[in-house]
C-alpha cells in the first residue's frame, strides 16, 4: 500500500481521509497547462494499480486517491461514506447512511484542496469506484443529474453493489426527471 500524500480532516464527516496523489510525468507546477482530475474512492486498495495503469499510458490527468488511515479499517468506513440512505437490518451494516455528508466533503473540502495546491482543469474531473465505491459514484451521478452544477463530467462505475437497502439507487433512477444539462455527464 503506498503511503499518503497528506491526510485531510473533514468537518463534514467528522473523520480524517487518507490523500493519495500522483501527479502525471509532463506536470510542471508553473506551467499554464492544467490537468484533468481523477478522484479514486477505496484508495487503500485500489490506487497503486491505477496509477500504473496511467503511467503505462502516459495519462495527463492528475489521480487523486481517497482512503483510510488504513486497510484494516477501510470497510467500516465505506459502509458508512458511500451508503445512502441508511442500511436495512438485512444489510447488515454496522453504520451506513453517509453518502451526503461524504460528498459535501469531496466538494467543498478535497476539491478546494486539489485545486489549490495543482494545476487543475476544473471542467474535467472524473469519479471512479468499485463495487460499494461504484454504489456511491452512481448515487452521485444521480445527485449531480438533478443539480445545474456538475463538479465530475465523468463516472467509472465498476460492478456497482446495486443490491444495497432492496434496490434503493435503482429505484431512485426510475422515479427521477433530470434537467437538460444532464446529457453532458458521461458514465464509463
Amino acid at each position: 500500500e503506498s503511503i499518503a500524500t497528506t491526510t485531510l480532516f473533514s468537518k463534514t464527516v467528522n473523520d480524517s481521509f487518507s490523500i493519495f496523489i500522483k501527479l502525471p510525468k509532463n506536470y510542471k507546477k508553473n506551467s499554464h497547462q492544467n490537468h484533468p482530475v481523477i478522484y479514486l474512492l477505496d484508495a487503500n486498495v485500489y490506487f497503486d494499480i491505477v496509477a500504473d495503469a496511467m503511467k503505462e499510458n502516459n495519462s495527463n490527468s492528475i489521480l487523486v486517491g481517497i482512503g483510510y488511515k488504513d486497510v484494516f479499517i477501510m470497510n467500516t468506513m465505506r459502509d458508512r461514506d458511500y451508503t445512502f440512505p441508511k442500511a436495512l437490518p438485512q444489510d447488515s451494516f454496522q453504520i451506513s447512511g453517509g453518502a451526503y455528508n461524504f460528498l459535501s466533503f469531496i466538494y467543498e473540502e478535497l476539491n478546494t484542496y486539489i485545486d489549490k495546491n495543482y494545476r487543475t482543469d476544473t471542467t474535467n474531473r472524473t469519479l471512479m469506484g468499485h463495487s460499494l465505491g461504484a454504489y456511491f459514484t452512481l448515487y452521485v451521478l444521480g445527485q449531480e443529474m438533478q443539480n445545474k452544477h456538475h463538479y465530475f463530467k465523468n463516472y467509472v462505475a465498476a460492478s456497482p453493489y446495486l443490491g444495497y437497502c432492496n434496490d434503493a439507487l435503482i429505484k431512485q433512477f426510475q422515479n427521477r426527471t433530470f434537467n437538460e444539462s444532464s446529457n453532458q455527464l458521461k458514465l464509463i
